[in-house]
């Protein structure tokens, strides 16, 4: 967004340099919260239910996670890290009796996926309220085979000869975790998928016993920042032809200082400025020239902004990482003066304009 900045007024003050200069904006923008919980559940089915089944060790939870959504992912990246939750390891008899929920007569199937539509081009389920983005578990199954592969949801149906006669549920992990992960599925629009169940497992037969299940909400927020004072004028301060001693040079103690605020919620990792202008004159950093031209304009001088702690010329037109500086405190400290660019200064008005935009992601 770009707003026009209204001069000074001109006033005739033939032994003086006054004026001002402003600086406009505009914005770019280019991520997701993420409340998760993973809980057990035990139902009474046709199987044997196992009363030393420890619930507790199949109930997750992984809190708030914040994914940050970078503007350069493509359809098929995953957003943020993979949550991993570790499924129990037991092997032989002590570890069936303690460990195994259920054990269901031969027929029954065991059974593992999301709970909301699946998405077989994708291969991840949707989530409510939220477009372009699905997610996807994966669960350690095929428990014969020597190395327990982590198989993506949804897996239906998968028999368990561990126990002749019997399906085992859940299998042993060996190792392998449950794992959740969020895909970038097309354009992302920001919403909120409510606390609800996303994922199931258990045991049919034919009735389900469930005895894993996994829940979580999800808040899609895209990344924003506000300019606080997007228009500003700095009104300089006046200056005397006597206070300029060649070119470079700038009156003493007249840097005029005023800061750039802004507010960026937490989905912005990165923040970046750039100033730019018509005017900017060529061999002095961070210097414009004056806009003015007529009888009543200053000449030989022009305006020099600079930026941060240290106060640094600014280089117009190249871009500045000002994600260490200004995105935690919101501030961006300037300053600008009157430079000498010529060999000899004439008093008069002296007012000039840049822009800057802001690039976050």
């Amino acid at each position: 967004m770009t707003h026009k900045v209204c001069k000074a007024d001109r006033r005739k003050m033939p032994y003086l340099i006054h004026g001002s200069f402003g600086i406009i904006r505009y914005s770019k923008m280019a991520g997701v919260a993420v409340a998760f919980m993973v809980a057990s559940k035990i139902a009474h089915a046709d199987c044997t239910i196992n009363p030393n089944y420890p619930v507790g060790q199949y109930t997750f939870s992984a809190g708030t996670i914040n994914l940050l959504i970078d503007p350069n992912l493509k359809v098929g990246d995953q957003i943020g890290d993979t949550r991993t939750f570790p499924m129990p390891e037991w092997s032989g008899s002590a570890g069936l009796s303690q460990y195994t929920a259920v054990q269901c007569d031969a027929g029954s199937v065991e059974e593992f996926a999301g709970t909301t539509e699946y998405d077989p081009v994708t291969q991840t389920y949707k989530l409510p309220n939220i477009e372009g983005i699905g997610y996807q578990l994966s669960y350690p199954a095929k428990i014969s085979t020597p190395q327990v592969p982590s198989v993506l949801a949804p897996i239906k149906p998968i028999s368990n000869p561990h126990t002749p006669g019997h399906m085992v549920y859940p299998p042993a992990s060996q190792g392998q975790p449950l794992t959740l992960k969020f895909i970038k599925t097309g354009d992302i629009k920001g919403g909120t998928a409510p606390m609800q169940k996303y994922g199931s497992g258990g045991v049919t037969s034919p009735i389900i016993f469930e005895a894993l299940s996994l829940s979580f909400g999800v808040t899609a927020q895209e990344p924003t920042c506000n300019i606080n004072n997007s228009n500003i004028r700095v009104s300089m301060a006046k200056s005397n032809v006597s206070d300029f001693n060649g070119i470079g040079s700038s009156p003493s103690g007249k840097r005029q200082p005023f800061d750039i605020n802004m507010t960026c919620n937490s989905a912005v990792s990165q923040l970046k400025i750039q100033f730019d202008s018509q005017y900017a004159h060529n061999g002095m950093t961070g210097v414009i020239d004056l806009t003015d031209s007529g009888a009543n304009t200053a000449s030989g001088i022009g305006i020099r902004m600079r930026y941060g702690a240290n106060d640094e010329p600014v280089p117009l037109g190249q871009q500045l990482d000002i994600t260490t500086m200004s995105l935690e405190s919101g501030t961006l400290p300037m300053s600008a003066e009157y430079v000498q660019t010529g060999d000899t200064v004439k008093a008069g008005i002296a007012n000039s304009v840049a822009t800057f935009s802001i690039e976050y992601q």
